[in-house]
């Protein structure tokens, strides 16, 4: 089997995808298609797939029915799998003993990953929060939920990223497999790390088969992270960047 007719076969159905704007994402997460044709849901998920497989962030976005003003500013930038039973909050350039991250219960399962973005004026467009959610949550009801609980994390940034990851996939090079970098690679000997931070530069946020990582607001810093529980485990957590009225 011919591993690079393979990966250029794969790179076609994803380029001309993408070339016609990418898929719409409905019901939370669960369904996909692409945009100029909403109706072909097998070829959305086989997209999905595909950029999974290849640990490429996937061009998302609402469908017309659910972007609507119970969701303002937030944009869905991809899903992602996790089946260890935790998540872990960090900074990928930090190791697992690194006091500044944390970890937490978890639903395994299908994860949707959407970020908040604000004008922050000379700033440009930040990041403010990177929000994920296990696909039988619902975003717009997450929002303005009463039922976020402060994770006790305190959460440090140093690369000017943070995402949230499978416990056991953390720091796996081999995601990175594959990977087609946008930018120059970061640091060559650390796969994972680098895929990371050109997801952060040249998107400002993504995800990859391990979780969803985004850019820190203004930048490295010491941030708070939330989550909703059910049954003691994750449904749904949340690192707040830039809160309303933070000036850096």
């Amino acid at each position: 089997m011919d591993k690079d007719k393979l990966f250029k076969a794969a790179m076609a159905v994803i380029d001309t995808i993408e070339a016609t704007g990418g898929v719409v994402e409905t019901n939370g997460g669960a369904t996909f298609a692409p945009s100029v044709d909403e109706d072909w849901t097998d070829l959305g998920l086989a997209y999905i797939d595909l950029c999974k497989a290849l640990d490429r962030s996937p061009m998302v976005s609402m469908t017309d029915d659910e972007d609507d003003d119970d969701v303002p500013d937030y944009r869905i930038i991809g899903s992602f799998e996790t089946h260890s039973g935790a998540l872990r909050i960090s900074d990928p350039c930090y190791s697992k003993d690194s006091w500044c991250a944390g970890s937490l219960p978890a639903v395994s399962g299908t994860w949707v990953a959407a970020v908040r973005e604000s004008n922050e004026g000379s700033w440009g467009k930040r990041v403010a929060e990177l929000v994920v959610h296990h696909k039988d949550m619902k975003l717009e009801e997450l929002i303005d939920s009463g039922d976020w609980v402060d994770t006790g994390i305190d959460v440090g940034v140093d690369s000017g990223q943070c995402g949230v990851f499978d416990e056991l996939l953390y720091k796996d090079d081999y995601q990175a497999t594959g990977y087609v970098h946008s930018s120059e690679k970061i640091r060559k000997e650390e796969p994972f790390y680098s895929m990371c931070c050109d997801l952060t530069i040249t998107r400002g946020a993504g995800t990859m088969m391990a979780g969803a990582v985004s850019s820190s607001g203004y930048g490295d810093g010491s941030y708070e992270a939330f989550v909703i529980k059910q049954n003691d485990k994750a449904v749904a957590i949340k690192i707040v960047f830039i809160g309303e009225g933070d000036e850096e």
